[in-house]
């Protein structure tokens, strides 16, 4: 009997919950993910194409952690870590900068309620939100 109800209190955890949690489903980020930009009051603004590259080889983060890049360009990029689900990237590209947190919700969904797109002269934010990534082969 106690058998009987620990697998039917798992089965009714997999039914409600959708599967496994994003750490046990999620082993990095890299690849390809279409990424969403919205403000604070959910309008969307804009959309990148980023190239995740798992490398773990960023100090303190030697698991899960990387570089990633913008496709189609060789001067706008970073660096990511992971920790469980949680997640940061990173970058400068000539005048601005990118920061942003979130967390990987699945093997193929990331986001965030922060990021920030700010001046590297004077630290003048030029874009702050949330933001929602979309593991994709292409981003179309």
């Amino acid at each position: 009997m106690k058998k009987l109800i620990l697998s039917a209190v798992a089965l009714l955890t997999l039914v409600t919950f959708g599967g496994e949690p994003a750490s046990a489903a999620n082993t990095g980020i890299s690849g390809t993910w279409l990424i969403k930009y919205y403000n604070r009051n959910g309008v969307y603004l804009s959309q990148q194409c980023i190239l995740f590259v798992q490398t773990n080889n960023i100090a303190g983060y030697r698991k899960y952690s990387g570089t990633w890049g913008l496709v189609g360009s060789k001067t706008v990029g970073g660096q990511w870590v992971q920790e469980g689900d949680d997640l940061m990237w990173y970058g400068v590209s000539g005048k601005a900068a990118l920061s942003a947190v979130g967390d990987i919700t699945t093997k193929n969904s990331i986001g965030g309620t922060g990021y920030v797109q700010f001046q590297t002269s004077n630290g003048g934010t030029i874009a702050a939100g949330n933001w929602t990534g979309k593991k994709s082969a292409r981003c179309n």
